[in-house]
Order: C-alpha cells, then structure tokens, then sequence
C-alpha cells in the first residue's frame, strides 16, 4: 500500500495486462477479478492489436474501436417538463438509418458499450440485445445504460446477469414522491423505486455496477441531505449532476430573485456534509459505492460563485404590453436577460410572465451590466429560444435603469404533444431529420417554429392594429419590423399553397 494505492508486480517482470494471466484481489472471503482479457476473442484480440498499434506509434489505426457512446434515440415513455431532449424530439433528429446497425456491427470488438435512449428499455433493438446476448458473442463486453427505471422489471433485471459486466445508472431526482413525481412526470415513484430495489440485488463491484444518477435543480434543491440519507439507508452509490444549460426555471446558475430562490441553500449544504461525514464514520455501504463529497462541494462552489456574482443587483422595469391578450394563452412566457451577441445558454436573469400585462422586474447581476444587454420575450421558458425581433435593449443611464417597453405579438396557442406520439421504438423514418451538430438542432428547432406560423399558429405577427405608442422611434421601428415579419409569413403561405 501506499498513500491509499495497492501496487503488485510479476515475479517474471513481465506487463500484467499483456503476459495473458489472470488475477484476482482477495480480502477474506471476497474476491475480485482484475481486468481478466479473453485474448481469444475478436474483442480480445482487437484490444491486442490497439495495444500493439499503440506501442509501435502507427498514425492510422487498423483496429476498431474498444469503446462506444451510442445515443440512438430520444424516444421515451414518460413526459418530464424539463427534458433537454425534448427539443430533439419535436424536431424529430434522428439518426441516419444505417448508424444503429453500424454500432451493433462492431458489438464483437468492443470491450465497452455504453446504450442512451430517451430510455433505452423502449427500443426495440436494445431490447433485442438484451434478449439475445450469449456470452460467447464477446466475453469481454461492459454493457452501460442509463434509464429512468419504468421498464426494469425483476424479470428483465434477470437478464441482465449474463453479461460479463454491467454499468446501469438509474435516474431518479427526488426520493420525495411528490417532487419526483414532478420533475419525472410520467413516471410513478412506487414503480420505480421498487424496480431499482429489485436491481441493487444485481450489484457486484466490480462486474455489476448499478448507481442511481440525481439532478441537482431548484426544485430539489431543499431536499439534497434527506436524499443523501435515504440512499444511504438503501445502500444506493449516489451521483449528482447540477443543473447548469437547461432549463432556465431549474439551473442552479441562472435566477429571477437570487435571494429568494436560495434562501436556506447554505444550511443545506451544510447538513448534506454532515449527513455525508457520519455515514463515513459508520462506513456506510453507499459511501463506499459511490462517495458524494466532492459533488457537494461543487454545489458549494456554484453557490458561492452565484452568490458572488449576486451581490448587487441591479433592476431593469419592462412594461409588458399586450394587446391581443396573448398572456393568457402562453404556456410559460417570460422574458430573458442576455448580453449582446452572447450564446443563447448565456443567460443572466429571467422572469416568468403571469396571464395580465404591466410592469415586471428583471434583476440583472450588476458584474454582468458593463455589456451591451437586451432582454427577449420567449413564448415558453421551457422552449428557451427568441421568436422574431420580439427584444429590446436595456438602458442605464445617470439616473439609473430606464423603463423598457415591449409590445407582445399576437399568439395562437399549438399543440405539443406528449412524448408517445414521437416513440419509434429506435428506428429511423423517412420525416426524421439528420443532422450533425448542435446548430443544426437550433435551425430544425426555428423551421419548426416558422412552419407553424405559416399554418397560423404559435406567436403571429400582425398589421390590423394601431400602435399604442405616441411616437418613440424604437417602438415604431419595432413596429415596423413586426409588419414585415407579417409580410414574410404572407409570402410564405402563398408559395406554400
């Protein structure tokens, strides 16, 4: 031992991960295989000769790859509000039709396959994997997946002992009914909960490995040491994952009113550690499967960053204007803080529109002030992207922060419907839309949208109306454009019919 590491070495001085012996690490009655390689296999034998590429600097590879991350799709079987694939779905991305196979085709090569849905349970080619799977198609394979636990009955749990080693993260945010039942809407917390029991009986690190993966967001922000103590009283190795890019509502990054939406994050902090260190002086199961402390100091690193960065405030006014009487038709419509030419994840404040016009405040961090800001009407903070040229700047001047004034666009309300509708089981279609980076996504994302106005709903501009304003020249030039935004619909319907 040294320094809390366990060093060996061969009597022959020979490479232990090439000399083609076993070995296994023994305390007592427990034994671990270390890293034994079937050499005769394809994958056995794929790995050598990436090894022996490697040694001899070759710069173009004949091996194939060891290791695979497959997200073949977003299908899945339950609605969270708060999915950041939801976009994907709507847009219908997809992969091409021949990616799946391709990846299933190296199956005998690789020494690990991580599978992503949406949830994998609900594709049909996953579904036959595990079915299917002999141990003699690749006695080398590590098979991982993430899942929300809906579909993992005890008999499918069973199946899962064949393979040679299992990664299986389950993704549950809340050990509270009522918020998981919230944020994993869709999803029932008694049947989950005892489809993950069902699967702990599997774990057997190292070959069987099974987590529970955890947001950390604001709704559950307040429950992070009773979440903590509930996984350690069920043996549960806990991962935890901030949420920082989406969706404005839940970051831990991004707020309407910092001192509000954090009151009591200290203190919880504080217990989550203290729950975390008595659980290790007991030499708690789950501590020793997955040990949290460093997450929850990044928490506390996030918070005080973002405490930091509150520490003055400044409060821009926007008049929300609303002729049409959109407000109460919007789903969640609320108005972003952005810094000129910023990315649209760049976000420095929001608020959440409620179903009547009038004055809102934006608290903008005031380390954020010195740039060029302007803030943007989004028609739902769960679809966080700016319609149009539906923005105005925000001004300080010597007297402080001036009013802003926006003026909302007439909304038809759409049809979002439930993640079911979208469900291929995995299967490319000839309406799926392929692309190849995050843009691509963003452009699918804006045809939607247009399509949609041409068709006569979502947010539509119109020229029927007088302008309520006397007369400032940003307003009237916001006008303008509104009309001949309208005027390009127009154009639109016509070459469409």
């Amino acid at each position: 031992m040294w320094k809390g590491w366990l060093y060996f070495s061969t009597p022959d001085n020979s490479d232990p991960c090439s000399n083609g012996r076993h070995y296994q690490l023994r305390c007592g009655d427990l034994t671990a295989p270390l890293g034994n390689l079937h050499r005769d296999s394809k994958s056995g034998q794929n790995l050598v000769q990436a090894y022996e590429e490697y040694l001899n600097g070759v710069e173009v590879v004949s091996a194939k790859p060891s290791m695979i991350s497959l997200i073949s799709t977003a299908d899945c079987n339950i609605d969270c509000p708060a999915c950041s694939q939801n976009m994907v779905r709507l847009t219908r991305v997809q992969h091409r039709p021949e990616t799946v196979p391709d990846v299933l085709d190296h199956l005998p090569y690789l020494q690990q396959l991580i599978w992503h849905g949406g949830e994998p349970y609900l594709i049909a080619r996953f579904r036959k994997l595990v079915d299917e799977y002999q141990r003699e198609d690749n006695p080398n394979l590590a098979f991982g997946f993430t899942s929300n636990g809906t579909m993992i009955t005890a008999a499918e749990a069973r199946k899962l002992i064949k393979f040679p080693r299992i990664n299986a993260s389950i993704s549950v945010d809340s050990f509270d009914p009522a918020t998981f039942e919230q944020i994993r809407a869709g999803a029932k917390f008694d049947r989950v909960m005892t489809n993950l029991l069902g699967l702990l009986e599997l774990h057997d690190a190292p070959r069987r490995v099974i987590s529970v993966g955890m947001i950390i967001c604001k709704s559950n922000f307040a429950e992070l040491p009773r979440n903590l103590q509930v996984a350690i009283e069920y043996d549960i190795g806990l991962n935890l994952s901030p949420v920082l890019l989406y969706p404005l509502t839940e970051q831990i990054n991004v707020f309407a009113d910092f001192a509000r939406q954090t009151v009591g994050w200290e203190a919880v902090l504080n217990e989550a550690r203290s729950v975390v260190k008595e659980a290790k002086a007991r030499n708690r199961l789950a501590i020793r499967r997955v040990d949290p402390s460093g997450m929850i100091e990044e928490l506390q690193r996030i918070y005080e960053s973002e405490r930091e960065r509150h520490r003055g405030i400044i409060t821009f006014r926007i008049e929300v204007i609303d002729p049409h009487g959109s407000l109460s038709k919007l789903p969640r419509a609320g108005i972003v803080v952005r810094r000129r030419g910023s990315a649209s994840t760049d976000n420095l404040c929001y608020v959440q529109l409620g179903d009547d016009p009038g004055v809102y405040e934006l608290h903008v961090p005031q380390a954020g002030c010195d740039d060029d800001l302007y803030a943007s009407f989004i028609f739902d903070l769960l679809e966080p992207f700016e319609y149009g040229n539906h923005t105005v700047p925000l001004h300080l001047s010597s007297k402080g922060p001036q009013v802003a004034r926006m003026r909302l666009p007439r909304f038809v309300p759409l049809v979002r419907r439930r993640n079911a509708h979208y469900v291929r089981y995995g299967e490319s279609t000839p309406e799926g839309v392929y692309v190849r980076d995050a843009r691509q996504v963003h452009g699918a994302y804006l045809q939607l949208r247009r399509d949609e106005a041409i068709s006569g709903r979502g947010l539509l501009p119109s020229p029927t109306y007088v302008p309520l304003f006397s007369g400032s020249g940003a307003e009237w030039r916001a006008y303008a454009r509104e009309v001949r935004d309208y005027a390009r619909l127009i154009v639109d319907r016509i070459k469409a019919s």
